[in-house]
């Protein structure tokens, strides 16, 4: 889930700072999500999946085929 997260954002061309402002948290607190695994809400892992356009699956497996 690690990566995944930063992954999706960056090859999506968005920025920390319009991520967190579209899922309203902190920069600081999507950072966190971007770096601790497990500890993304659901609500903001379903706003994730629909900004990124990325199913469930390459947000939450370890080994993601994405």
């Amino acid at each position: 889930m690690v990566p995944d997260l930063k992954r999706a954002r960056l090859e999506r061309g968005f920025t920390l700072k319009e991520v967190s402002s579209k899922i309203q948290v902190s920069e600081k607190t999507l950072a966190r999500y971007e770096t601790i695994p497990g500890r993304v809400p659901v609500d903001v892992t379903v706003k994730l999946m629909r900004i990124y356009c990325i199913p469930l699956t390459c947000i939450c497996k370890k080994k993601s085929p994405c």
